[in-house]
């Protein structure tokens, strides 16, 4: 009688006998996993063979039957069968040792996430943007719609009325973001509806500049305005120094206005202004209408470092995310032509040479926080950043830990931090080159120093540490790679000054999960565990056979890495676990340097690295003790650049992977002269995993220097969104300014309105004084009959928008016929009601304030 072990999804079905004899075998499997389907009792055994109408999907080892692996892992997608029937039911005859047996395997659709897209990426008022959903389990049905706008730092409100597929942006939303939000039924969702929401990727605009440029005086032969200028494109950049001058010039639309911060330039079609600046200053450019609708254009000085970053955007695919970057002592938060949105320098009280590897972002609106390495005099320490990116507080280690890393750091939600170093330690590594076998531990592997020499009972070493303070500083846990990493597995990196050397840090729902470079492991620990049990899962080769893990109380034994055509990951960074698919993925950089070798050889264990560095993906299997090989990415889909040191990898929520090739070199199977090759032509791509499709990289031509080591991280759009201000008001002159040529008659307030002298108590002998008053925003034209606006001592006749070089944006005249010869005073209201007159901007947002009135001096 045989007997069938059966994987499908994360469950186990044992199956004794099987039907018909033994002979056939039928599996339910998960849609998209990539773990085994089955394994047979002679799993030992050698001889094994597939045939049958779907046997080239599947492969057979040691008796384990899973979907096959080429470049990729075939993973079944029930809603685009493979097999020959094509219904799902993949069928193939496994013939081994216990004869031969039918298997169909039936795929089990798995309830995948809908996604909704918008036709355009830059909604503007006024032209329609319609909302496309899809689902990949299709069957949609039942579908409502919801259009939201922003209304402050990553929040939303929904909008009235707007509950079609299809919106037209209107005044209301300028400025603000847009997001759809789709609540269907499909197959899956029962009694409970899924939902789907897509945020636009800019604000929404108004009226659009025809030409815009801009140069700096310390760049006189720059090449200009970074990106090219686009009607649609908001925000660009050029380098500047500290002490510069920003020259633009811009080209309007007909009955459109300008201001360049805040000031205006010379009226005309055509028009500019110089502006005094420092390589942080941003230029303000705003085009506005008579209807209060505008829109901001930024151009953003850059110093060197930052000015000179390329990038290559998809135009079919724009990239949805902010980049969070550290450029030496600069730390950036760059869009997708590597325009800095927000850039800072290093403080006088920094030292160093850098801001650490990362700048991290934990959180979301108000309370989004941002961290990076920062030197000081009394060592390394995390320095931590409000909303705005203002500096609010540093972190450092806690005892017994006496020093901080800067390679990674999580501010948690519970307000606690989990943080890692390299704490200095004296070790006993004399077991190491003890032959006698009377050591404890026994080496798995004896050798000896670099120098020849027996390894001594105090080395001085570092050994990794991690540890989670809680919010008021004190460690909550603590945990030492001491005793925990078999040396042995150590000796190919730093050793013995820094053995283990942890380079990434993520918190997940089962616990910690750390990389440790020096050993080329994977490890996730659990703070709740007791001491010596924290070891849920690690990964990696070793020298250790599998009964030495148990005997030197190291923990559990590695998973065994199953279908990875290069056998390894070697030298590590970034490893993250992806959830939220059939089964967990773990995700990595793959350096393809410092592979585990034989220390008492020095020969590699079976990888010898140096190939080539790349992304990599793994399906965690801790039933059957495996991590299975799913897909990897090399640059450029070429496996010809090496990452010696750094580099990184993150998953976006689409699927796509953001990859640093931080400072990759060129290598090929035979280099004549590798340090001749010339380097790859990116820094950091955008990968789709499923096609290798690269949609965006930042190029490395152009970003020499620190640049080229820069390590990008995913931040949402919406991160550095500053809510639109408070509508407020001053009266600008003491004194009453000339009315300008053409206003309306000084008695009457507009032609539409026939007041007369008479009706407004005017004295027909008195000339109209000038008020001028500006606004914080652009606001819609003010009508004479508005009750936002109250004279004393004479009467509004009309409102004239103050169009002079040199006064402030959103500027107006208030034409005042005064009473005879006493004082006028002039009020302005706050909150009157929009559709009544008030003063308001195009989104009807009243006045908030009132300011001092203007009083003249006669009377």
């Amino acid at each position: 009688m045989n007997a069938y072990r059966c994987l499908f999804g994360v469950d186990v079905q044992v199956v004794p006998g099987g039907c018909d004899g033994g002979r056939q075998l039928s599996v339910e499997f998960q849609e998209g996993s990539a773990l085994r389907v089955a394994s047979f009792a002679e799993a030992g055994a050698g001889g094994w063979r597939l045939s049958g109408p779907d046997a080239g999907l599947f492969e057979i080892a040691g008796g384990v039957l899973r979907f096959s692996v080429d470049d990729a892992r075939f993973l079944p997608d029930f809603e685009r069968p493979a097999d020959a029937g094509g219904d799902n039911r993949y069928e193939t005859t496994v013939s081994g040792p216990g004869g031969e047996r039918q298997v169909r395997v039936t795929v089990r659709d798995r309830d995948e996430p809908g996604t909704v897209r918008l036709s355009e990426w830059q909604p503007k008022v006024g032209v329609p943007l319609r909302a496309r959903l899809s689902d990949p389990d299709r069957g949609v049905e039942s579908v409502s719609w919801r259009w939201e706008r922003s209304v402050g730092a990553e929040s939303f409100v929904p909008i009235e009325g707007a509950d079609e597929a299809v919106y037209v942006p209107e005044a209301a939303d300028l400025a603000r973001w847009l997001r759809a939000v789709a609540t269907y039924a499909d197959r899956h969702s029962g009694t409970a509806m899924a939902t789907a929401v897509a945020t636009s990727a800019s604000v929404v605009i108004g009226p659009r500049l025809v030409g815009l440029s801009a140069s700096s005086e310390g760049f006189p032969d720059g090449e200009g305005l970074v990106p090219a200028f686009h009607p649609d494109v908001l925000h660009y950049k050029i380098p500047c120094l500290q002490a510069d001058v920003v020259s633009v010039a811009a080209a309007l639309p007909a009955g459109t206005r300008l201001d360049v911060n805040g000031v205006q330039p010379p009226p005309g079609a055509e028009t500019g202004a110089a502006v005094a600046v420092t390589e942080t200053s941003d230029v303000v450019v705003t085009l506005a209408r008579a209807d209060g609708a505008f829109t901001r254009y930024v151009v953003h000085c850059a110093p060197e470092p930052l000015a000179s970053i390329r990038t290559r955007v998809s135009a079919e695919m724009p990239l949805d995310v902010l980049l969070a970057v550290v450029v030496g002592q600069w730390i950036a938060v760059i869009d997708q032509h590597g325009v800095p949105r927000f850039h800072r320098g290093p403080r006088p009280e920094d030292r160093g040479d850098n801001a650490g590897f990362f700048l991290r972002s934990f959180g979301a609106g108000p309370a989004r926080q941002w961290a990076h390495a920062t030197e000081t005099d009394n060592g390394l320490v995390w320095t931590i950043l409000d909303a705005a990116l203002a500096p609010i507080g540093q972190v450092a280690a806690a005892p017994p830990l006496t020093t901080t890393g800067r390679h990674d750091l999580r501010l948690l939600d519970d307000g606690s931090v989990l943080l890692m170093t390299y704490e200095p330690a004296v070790r006993d590594f004399s077991y190491l080159s003890d032959r006698s076998g009377d050591s404890s531990p026994v080496a798995a592997v004896r050798f000896d120093d670099p120098d020849g020499q027996r390894w001594g009972a105090a080395v001085d070493t570092a050994d990794s540490a991690i540890q989670i303070l809680n919010p008021d500083g004190r460690a909550r846990w603590t945990w030492s790679s001491w005793g925990r990493i078999p040396l042995e597995d150590c000796a190919a990196h730093r050793f013995p000054d820094d053995y283990a050397h942890v380079n990434s840090l993520e918190m997940t729902a089962g616990g910690v999960l750390a990389s440790f470079r020096g050993c080329s492991t994977v490890m996730l620990l659990d703070p709740d565990a007791p001491d010596g049990a924290e070891i849920v899962w690690r990964i990696g080769q070793t020298n250790l056979a599998p009964d030495h893990w148990e005997q030197r109380g190291l923990g559990p034994a590695p998973l065994r890495l199953v279908g990875d055509p290069l056998g390894a990951f070697c030298g590590q960074h970034a490893a993250s676990l992806l959830r939220g698919g059939p089964e967990d993925r773990l995700l990595l950089f793959d350096n393809g340097v410092a592979c585990v070798i034989d220390p008492s050889t020095g020969l590699p264990l079976s990888r010898p690295g140096g190939e080539y560095s790349r992304a990599v993906e793994y399906a965690i299997d801790p039933v059957n003790g495996e991590a299975v090989f799913v897909r990897d990415h090399f640059l450029g889909g070429q496996r010809s650049a090496l990452v010696k040191v750094g580099g990184h990898v993150e998953a976006l929520a689409d699927g796509t992977w953001l990859i640093s090739w931080s400072g990759s070199v060129r290598v090929d199977s035979q280099p004549d002269s590798p340090s001749a090759m010339p380097p790859p032509d990116a820094l950091v791509t955008l990968v789709d995993p499923r096609t290798r499709t690269e949609m965006f990289s930042i190029l490395a031509a152009g970003s020499g220097g620190p640049a080229g080591r820069l390590r990008a991280v995913p931040i949402s759009a919406l991160a550095l969104e500053v809510p639109l201000p408070p509508l407020t008001a001053a009266f600008t002159d003491a004194e009453p300014v000339a009315l300008p040529a053409g206003r309306p008659a000084d008695t009457g307030a507009s032609p539409d309105q026939g007041t007369t002298s008479a009706d407004t108590g005017a004295s027909p002998d008195q000339e109209a004084i000038g008020v001028a008053v500006a606004f914080s925003r652009p606001v819609k034209d003010i009508k004479p009959d508005t009750p936002s606006i109250e004279v004393d001592g004479g009467t509004l006749t009309a409102v004239v928008p103050r169009l002079e070089f040199g006064k402030p944006a959103n500027s107006y005249i208030l034409a005042i016929a005064p009473h005879g010869t006493g004082r006028v005073t002039v009020r302005l209201l706050p909150n009157q009601p929009c559709d009544q007159n008030g003063i308001c901007t195009a989104d009807d947002t009243p006045l908030a304030t009132a300011p001092t009135p203007w009083t003249n001096s006669s009377g």
